[in-house]
């Protein structure tokens, strides 16, 4: 059987690193693995995300969805901080108008007590 341009070109590849004394490791479109040198290949292991937090899930959104969500191109929201951080507040606006509205659809301000937000689109 003939080989394909694929493996032909992974064939010379191979050649060229081994001749210029290269330690490698290659996972093919197969699967297979191919090593040269002294090389281990280890796998990655995922670790689970844990947050911590003081607050239940969904907090955040439950204090200032319901004065977002109405919303219209033009209008402006004062959000109290009640209870949670200025920063983690505004973050958590921002992250929700752009994932709402879309990039550079809102503009968000932090206040001494509260959080403002204009919606431009």
């Amino acid at each position: 059987m003939d080989k394909s341009v694929k493996q032909i070109a992974l064939s010379r590849a191979l050649s060229m690193l081994k001749a210029s004394g290269a330690k490698f490791a290659i996972i093919t479109e197969e699967g297979e693995t191919i090593t040269h040198g002294d090389i281990e290949i280890t796998k990655k292991v995922e670790k689970k995300r844990h947050v911590k937090t003081h607050r239940p899930v969904g907090a955040l959104v439950k204090h200032y969805g319901p004065l977002l969500k109405p919303m219209k191109p033009g209008d402006v929201v004062t959000v109290p901080l009640g209870g949670f951080g200025l920063r983690e507040l505004r973050a958590a606006i921002s992250a929700w108008g752009v994932h709402t509205w879309g990039p550079k659809s809102c503009i968000v301000a932090s206040k001494e007590n509260s959080v403002e937000i204009l919606r431009v689109l």
